[in-house]
């Protein structure tokens, strides 16, 4: 793989060296974290609340980096997903309960909107702002077309189909066209 990417000019090394570097960051992030905790509960040191909740925020985005950080940066873009990273990292703890509660709302009203058998219905519509809602917290900016595009991934992609499907049956499909109605992009 190496010849053949040095063959035709592709700078693997150099990309893979980054990649490994990053990963050697988190682990080491990781690692002065756990050593942290250990030193508290042996009584050997303190750790501050926001120092936990500041590692417990980085932690979730890497895990998040490492499950899909290749396929969304090569979708959307290094800039766009380093701010939406950077929206998630400077969030404070009220605004992680807030937007962990939201995403809560979206799967409850999810589950309810679906026996309604209408996407295009009122629940449909509030499930669909909720949504709206929730990536706003992440989200550098908004914008219908994204919003959209996410929808129809929920049902494209097998992971997101199986995590909205768990709500209940066909709820990645009922969601999709939820927010393809919302956003007027159902045309």
């Amino acid at each position: 793989m190496l010849t053949l990417a040095l063959r035709k000019g592709i700078d693997y090394p150099k990309s893979h060296h980054k990649k490994l570097l990053n990963e050697k960051a988190r682990i080491s992030r990781l690692i002065s974290n756990v050593e942290r905790t250990i030193a508290q509960k042996e009584g050997r040191g303190s750790m501050k609340d926001t120092e936990k909740f500041e590692g417990f925020k980085k932690s979730l985005v890497d895990e998040n980096e490492k499950k899909y950080g290749t396929e969304i940066r090569a979708k959307y873009g290094n800039e766009t997903v380093d701010k939406s990273n950077k929206r998630f990292m400077d969030m404070t703890e009220e605004q992680f309960a807030e937007f962990t509660k939201i995403g809560e709302q979206v799967n409850e009203l999810l589950k309810e909107a679906c026996k309604s058998g209408d996407p295009a219905g009122e629940l449909g519509w509030k499930v669909a702002d909720l949504h709206r809602q929730w990536l706003g917290f992440t989200w550098p900016e908004y914008s219908r077309e994204a919003h959209a595009g996410f929808a129809h991934m929920y049902v494209q992609d097998e992971r997101f189909r199986e995590y909205y499907d768990k709500i209940c049956p066909g709820a990645a499909e009922f969601l999709k066209e939820a927010i393809l109605n919302y956003t007027g992009m159902n045309k």
